[in-house]
């Protein structure tokens, strides 16, 4: 899952929060790198990319794609299903998505909260509040522009992601987000019983 559902599943604790948005940007064991609730955040990250990766309608979605992009097919789902997830908000949370996008970032750049960002991290962090990114989760361009961005970032990702191979996904993306209710009812399961199962 990308940004947004991360968020959105951080159940509106800021410790959850915090460690949910840094989970992509802190590797290996934690070893009381930062408060524990924050460690928890950053594990409970860690635990629904793990429940995502080995679903099976997921799996299903990942093969639907152009076999070009087999390698980075988990890449693209996690993104199509945070557009589903904005697309359908209203569904999902009492507050609106503008407001979700100003609160979180709020509670997310607290001054008390800073000193646990990596610096890359705590960038990242600013510049999406300015950009509004959470927003921009709705529009119609956002996969591709994602998926592009991405490309510059990662190892060969202009071999993934090009004009050429994104005028071929385009047709496959109906498939995953048919999937995507089924599976976030799922996956919202599973964060309850971890919660249940890893208390702060």
């Amino acid at each position: 899952m990308n940004h947004l559902a991360h968020l959105y599943l951080a159940r509106d604790n800021d410790h959850l929060l915090v460690g949910g948005f840094l989970g992509d940007f802190v590797k290996g064991r934690q070893y009381g790198a930062r408060p524990p609730s924050i460690e928890r955040g950053i594990a409970l990250h860690r635990s629904i990319d793990a429940f995502t990766d080995r679903n099976a309608l997921v799996a299903t979605a990942r093969r639907s794609l152009p076999p070009s992009m087999y390698r980075v097919s988990g890449i693209v789902t996690d993104i199509v299903f945070d557009q589903c997830l904005a697309r359908c908000w209203r569904h999902h949370h009492a507050m609106t998505l503008n407001t979700f996008d100003r609160d979180v970032f709020q509670r997310l750049l607290r001054s008390d909260h800073l000193s646990f960002y990596p610096d890359n991290a705590l960038s990242v962090c600013k510049n999406m509040q300015a950009y509004r990114s959470l927003l921009r989760t709705v529009d119609d361009d956002y996969v591709e522009r994602s998926l592009l961005n991405i490309a510059r970032r990662l190892k060969r990702g202009s071999e993934f992601f090009n004009s050429g191979s994104l005028s071929q996904l385009g047709p496959k993306l109906p498939y995953v987000e048919q999937i995507f209710d089924e599976f976030f009812a799922s996956l919202k399961d599973f964060v309850d019983n971890w919660l249940s199962e890893n208390p702060d």
